[in-house]
């Protein structure tokens, strides 16, 4: 049974099955055998993408396997390849699993059907029972089949008809993108620098999205430096597609009811792959899930939590022990400033800072204890709350 293999992104699948069952129909009408489409389990890879940088970027891919489901077969000849004469030298355009002996490499003026010593563009190659190699003009195939040759036409152009039409599906067009690692990095890069909407970017103020982008693929420049992914962002990817699926889940009356923004945003964390154009959107998924995140751990904290209290005085430096129930980031004049959200026993701490001041395995849910300064007391959503800055983790 002829094969040919090939891998692709798994987002192009639902293209591979619409190709091959159109190549099916034509295979039907001229009488050729069917493909039959044979899909692997999916798996990730980084894939080079070109670029000043040398960008590898993490595609979902998949491994196919197209077989004939039969010999392809006229007039009792096994159809084996088309011979293209291109000057002095022959490219062969093999049926898939099928392979050329050597000699007929190089190009020849004789058909073994006419025996007319004559010059053509093509010659078909096929081969019998027996296992003899027979060299047909394309002028002499029908006459050498008795039968219309439209299907060892076909056949011939089978492999080609396969590369062109698996040609772009290899993901090296327009460049697409994993989601999880486009998340991953805007995680890395609010760290960095808080987030910036597009409606609120200008010249001195890129945008996340913006950012994120030239990670991936521009060359950096002096208001945009590389940052390093590390695992609490790709945690956070992570968390923000869960609560998407989580979200966006359940029956289509449901989904009805959904803003233009919830729509959009329901589709583009489902797409196995999205364009550079789709950053803005997808990037926002990140503070969307963190906002409802944070909202449903104060949920649980309040139920668990000792009564909202403020706590201690205005510049007081002391200890506090609680459990992490939000983390907000935001960018300003000076930068990205970190909120972190922290449920005590004497009520909640909102700690403030310039950066990330906690080990890498610290997330919601998460024991921490630190000293810092009470800086102001306040109050948010009916309950009061303690923000505090210089914390120091103990």
């Amino acid at each position: 049974m002829q094969v040919y293999e090939r891998t692709v992104p798994t987002y192009l699948l639902p293209d591979v099955r619409v190709f091959v069952v159109k190549l099916n129909k034509r295979a039907a009408k001229v009488g050729v055998p069917a493909l039959v489409l044979a899909e692997g389990t999916p798996y990730l890879k980084k894939v080079h993408l070109g670029g000043a940088n040398n960008n590898r970027e993490t595609y979902e891919l998949c491994d196919l396997v197209l077989t004939m489901s039969a010999p392809i077969k006229f007039a009792g000849y096994n159809f084996i390849a088309r011979l293209n004469n291109e000057g002095d030298e022959v490219l062969i355009s093999a049926v898939p699993g099928e392979e050329v002996p050597k000699h007929y490499r190089e190009p020849a003026k004789t058909c073994d059907h006419c025996r007319k010593n004559r010059m053509r563009n093509a010659y078909y190659l096929v081969r019998d029972d027996v296992g003899t190699h027979l060299r047909v003009g394309s002028s002499c195939l029908k006459d050498f089949l008795g039968t219309d040759a439209s299907g060892a036409l076909f056949a011939g152009d089978l492999a080609r008809k396969l590369d062109d039409g698996f040609e772009g599906m290899d993901g090296r067009g327009e460049p697409q993108y994993y989601p999880p690692s486009v998340l991953a990095v805007t995680a890395a890069v609010m760290r960095e620098h808080g987030w910036v909407s597009k409606k609120d970017s200008d010249e001195c103020k890129l945008s996340t999205a913006t950012r994120v982008d030239k990670q991936f693929w521009r060359k950096p420049d002096k208001n945009c430096s590389r940052v390093k992914v590390t695992e609490p962002d790709r945690r956070m990817a992570q968390q923000a597609l869960a609560w998407a699926k989580e979200r966006f889940s359940g029956p289509p009356a449901k989904l009805i009811g959904l803003s233009d923004y919830d729509h959009n945003l329901r589709v583009v964390s489902s797409l196995a792959s999205v364009k550079a154009k789709q950053f803005g959107l997808l990037c926002s998924l990140i503070p969307a899930a963190q906002r409802a995140l944070n909202k449903q751990a104060e949920r649980v904290a309040q139920t668990v939590a000792a009564p909202s209290a403020h706590i201690g005085k205005i510049g007081e430096r002391r200890t506090f022990a609680g459990k992490v129930v939000g983390i907000n980031t935001f960018n300003s004049e000076w930068g990205a400033t970190h909120y972190f959200k922290v449920a005590t026993s004497d009520g909640l701490v909102v700690v403030k800072s310039s950066k990330v001041w906690w080990a890498d395995d610290i997330d919601r849910g998460s024991e921490v204890k630190f000293l810092a300064t009470i800086k102001k007391h306040g109050e948010f959503r009916d309950g009061l709350e303690t923000t505090v800055n210089r914390a120091v983790k103990q």
